[in-house]
């Protein structure tokens, strides 16, 4: 979690839009992410995979400029468990958000998951959320398909 702080917090915004895929650490070049001020080396432990999506508004004015990053890892949990989650409708498009406290925040319910969870996270919120896409086990693929959905 606090490597993805890192690397959100050093994430500055410009332009283009673009996909890239971590199986190992790596280096995410400024011209594969426009978005970037500079190069952003991604350090990731053993079993993590990655993925990064940039987004720029030159291709839609009605979505904002962001990077967006999400990894799991390849032996997580698996099996079904229970979560809260809540829709933030605040904030466009919707995010689900999960450990809100059932009672209190609004909207807030008891949901069951199963398969990999994939903590993720833009340069729109800053904060790491997790979101569990029920594909089964974690992979690369599985990584950037939850970063573009960010």
């Amino acid at each position: 979690m606090k490597k993805f702080s890192i690397v959100i917090a050093s994430l500055m915004f410009s332009g283009a839009a673009s996909a890239i895929q971590f199986p190992t650490s790596g280096l995410l070049i400024q011209q594969d992410c426009l978005n970037l001020n500079e190069d952003v080396r991604l350090n990731l432990t053993a079993g993590v995979v990655a993925g990064v999506n940039c987004r720029s508004n030159s291709t839609n004015p009605l979505l904002p400029n962001r990077v967006a990053i999400a990894a799991c890892h390849t032996a997580g949990m698996l099996k079904s468990r229970s979560i809260t989650q809540r829709t933030d409708t605040t904030v466009t498009p919707n995010v689900v958000v999960t450990g809100c406290v059932v009672g209190t925040d609004a909207g807030c319910a008891v949901s069951t998951v199963s398969g990999a969870s994939v903590p993720g996270a833009t340069t729109l919120a800053g904060t790491v959320n997790i979101g569990f896409p029920g594909t089964g086990s974690c992979t690369v693929g599985v990584a950037d398909t939850a970063a573009g959905a960010l």
